[in-house]
């Protein structure tokens, strides 16, 4: 058995524990409560993280990052409590015992100070059990100093004077008997509130306290394999009126992704785009984040050599952050339509960055192009050939469209009957006509013959 205790002061521990279970989490399934410690067994998972040193770098490095990240927020005021990130102190031993006692010993030392213990656990000090603390002062008078000098002592005689909680803690620590502790567990749903220092009525000196939040958010996806699709910041209004007009209780900011993120950096980019706009009508007071809609997180792939396509930001994450920056509304994206009408084949609405990389031609016709004008544009002719900043050459056979005989509606245009080329001009480039036929044609009709000098041409699209 190898387990490795974590200090963490009991006034901090409702601020900073949910944090740091998470990120034990990430590194072993077997984490528990310990009187004021944070205990992890890893044994099953010193292979996977290379070795006790790697492990326990990575779990001390995962709990200063957020640490620092908030301690910023407190110079500034805005984030809650100690100011005092808690002390990284940390002990290892082969029992949770062991690792606690240990962990109580170099508290009370500068961590470089602290004096070597050894044999353990017999030369740790009588004061660091836990199960002792009740009785420490009748096993001072009696000349005891260690956990090795009560481990001495009949057992019969311990248990009847002190109760057979201080014997099974001397078991449990020697490894004679199995500890039994009860695991912790990450809850289905994350939901966590931070309180602010004072009350704020400017947005962007909630970050902080945003930052901390999303911190604990990530390392909570990361150790259930999970990836936010939608995720919630609220904070509750210290007023209830201003200005005669009733204020609501809290506000909130709804957040969506395209694909399931668990990368901090991304969120709080999105989340900052979005802050920006935020106006608060009334000082707030808290700050409160929770998940809406979560989902299984693929594992990046990798490949040998490095991918030029990974460079720079996806597509969806782009168009993400267009959105919290610009508004929901002002990045679009088309949509196709049944409907034999060039212009009714398609509709722009606004963007899902999800559906981004299943989009399909938006006019699903031979040649068409994807930028259509809103109505089309009559040509004029000269010598037989339509002009658009000069003469069009006209490059493919005709495609014929006929339609709308069938619609009785109001607002249809009725029946109409079209021939449509891509031309090209040189001042435009390549363009979409179409000509109004005015008789009887023949569908297969080259196009360098189809002009008329009755027909009528309109510019209806134009290639990127």
């Amino acid at each position: 058995m190898h387990w490795i205790a974590l200090w963490l002061p009991e006034a901090q521990r409702a601020r900073w524990a949910p944090l740091w279970v998470a990120q034990a989490l990430r590194c072993t399934p077997r984490v528990a409560w310990l009187d004021e410690a944070l205990v992890l067994e890893v044994s099953t998972s010193l292979r996977l993280w290379g070795g006790a040193a790697r492990l326990r770098a990575r779990l001390l490095s995962g709990l200063q990052a957020p640490a620092a990240d908030v301690v910023t927020g407190m110079a500034q005021g805005v984030a809650h409590g100690d100011a005092r990130p808690p002390v990284l102190i940390d002990a290892q031993a082969p029992s949770a015992q062991t690792a606690l006692g240990l962990l109580r010993w170099r508290a009370q030392h500068h961590p470089q100070d602290a004096p070597r213990l050894s044999p353990l656990p017999d030369a740790l000090p009588l004061h660091t059990l836990g199960a002792a603390r009740a009785h420490l002062h009748t096993l001072t008078r009696l000349g005891l100093r260690s956990w090795g000098d009560v481990r001495a002592l009949p057992r019969g005689g311990v248990s009847r004077r002190f109760g057979a909680a201080l014997l099974q803690a001397l078991d449990e620590a020697w490894g004679t008997r199995p500890e039994s502790l009860p695991w912790l567990s990450l809850p289905d749903t994350f939901d966590e509130r931070i309180e602010l220092a004072m009350a704020t009525s400017d947005a962007p000196q909630m970050l902080p306290a945003a930052r901390h939040l999303l911190q604990a958010l990530q390392a909570w996806l990361q150790a259930r394999q999970l990836g936010v699709l939608a995720f919630a910041l609220e904070w509750t209004l210290d007023w209830r009126r201003l200005h005669g007009q009733d204020l609501p209780a809290q506000q909130e900011l709804l957040l969506r992704t395209a694909e399931p993120i668990a990368d901090f950096a991304v969120l709080m980019r999105l989340v900052h785009e979005r802050w920006q706009r935020v106006r608060l009508p009334a000082p707030a007071r808290d700050l409160r984040l929770r998940s809406v809609q979560v989902a299984a997180r693929a594992g990046a792939s990798t490949t040998l050599w490095t991918d030029p396509q990974r460079r720079g930001e996806p597509l969806h994450q782009m168009l993400a952050r267009l959105q919290a920056r610009l508004g929901p509304q002002q990045v679009r994206q088309v949509q196709l339509q049944a409907d034999h009408w060039p212009e009714q084949m398609q509709r722009w609405q606004a963007c899902e960055p999800a559906s981004v990389h299943t989009a399909q031609r938006a006019v699903p016709v031979p040649h068409a192009p994807t930028w259509l004008l809103s109505e089309p544009l009559p040509l004029a002719v000269h010598a037989e050939r339509p002009h658009y900043l000069g003469p069009l050459q006209l490059l493919t056979r005709a495609w014929r469209v006929e339609a709308g005989w069938w619609d009785a509606a109001p607002h249809s245009p009725g029946a109409v009957a079209r021939d449509y080329f891509v031309a090209h001009s040189e001042q435009a480039g390549l363009l979409w006509v179409f000509c109004e036929r005015m008789g009887t044609q023949a569908s297969g009709q080259p196009a360098g013959d189809h002009a008329g000098h009755s027909a009528r041409w309109f510019l209806h699209g134009l290639y990127a």
